[in-house]
């Protein structure tokens, strides 16, 4: 197992030496939740099918601040496969972004019988669609501004992933194809870059009524500064999460969970704003459901919060 992990952190390393710097895309306070959107190696790894439902709502207070949406499924398929699928909705301004993928991943079991290593693919569909009538034009008359923008484009995604009951550390880019819209008008093209995510969690046990994780997820991207999110949760009882994150340079969030049942978890977190911008919205809301079929629960295992 040792070398194994010292295997995987080279290549870690060694391919974040190719990307320089951190997003464009959604992001979430729940982030260590999902996990499938950002690395599709991460589909089936929980052993039993699960769903996840999440609506988060950035920078309240403000018009046309983003607001994003998601439902994703996972499940273990047969020996050593899983599959699964995507769905994300964000919306910001006049302008809203659709992407529907399908996950698939490949897992090689060690020893221990308990640690394993993914190896994922994730492939889809990417569509843009600008409103022209949700924005204020300055000059109507502007042929720039004549119709609405729509663009469609291929999302293909791959990750790795080595996890076992308590860990997990894990690398991919959701999209290796880099896109480029408003081509029509050669002084506003927006490109969609590729993006690097390396993350990580771990459950200490404390005692058998207290479960501490610590994890944590980089962004990168070329041409922007470093995205990097830190969190620590705790899990009492097997039943309450409590935990807080911190985003490099823009966010504090705080979060709580509950497990109804065995099969139902729900969450919310709440970020406040660390930079100036502060001042001009009351943070950003996020809530998730979360729903697991056919979950075995094995009373001596640390429990699994990720």
């Amino acid at each position: 197992m040792r070398n194994t992990l010292k295997g995987f952190l080279i290549l870690i390393f060694s391919f974040t030496c190719y990307t320089a710097l951190a997003q464009q895309e959604a992001q979430f306070s729940s982030y260590m939740y999902h996990t499938q959107l950002y690395n599709p190696a991460y589909t089936g790894s929980t052993g039993y099918p699960s769903a996840m439902l999440s609506y988060r709502s950035q920078w309240v207070g403000i018009d046309g601040a983003p607001v994003t949406q998601t439902l994703t499924f996972h499940s273990p398929a047969w020996n050593r496969v899983g599959l699964g699928v995507s769905v994300l909705r964000d919306a910001i301004g006049p302008s809203t972004e659709t992407y529907f993928a399908g996950d698939f991943s490949y897992a090689i079991h060690f020893g221990d019988g308990r640690t394993h290593l993914a190896f994922g693919l994730k492939a889809g569909y990417f569509n843009l669609n600008l409103n022209i009538n949700d924005i204020n034009i300055l000059n109507p008359g502007d042929a720039g501004f004549a119709n609405t923008e729509k663009s469609g484009n291929a999302i293909i995604g791959t990750g790795l992933y080595l996890y076992n009951d308590q860990g997990y550390i894990g690398v991919s880019t959701p999209n290796l194809v880099t896109t480029s819209h408003y081509d029509g008008i050669a002084n506003t093209t927006i490109q969609e870059k590729m993006h690097l995510y390396l993350m990580g969690g771990y459950v200490f046990p404390l005692n058998p009524n207290l479960q501490f994780k610590p994890a944590f997820l980089v962004k990168a991207v070329n041409g922007a500064p470093l995205g990097v999110d830190v969190s620590a949760n705790f899990l009492i009882n097997e039943s309450f999460t409590l935990g807080a994150s911190y985003r490099l340079e823009s966010a504090i969030s705080i979060l709580a969970g509950f497990q109804v049942n065995n099969a139902i978890f729900i969450g919310y977190g709440y970020d406040f704003d660390t930079t100036d911008l502060a001042q001009y919205n009351s943070g950003s809301h996020e809530v998730f459901l979360r729903i697991d079929f056919m979950r075995r629960v094995r009373r001596n295992m640390s429990p699994r919060f990720f």
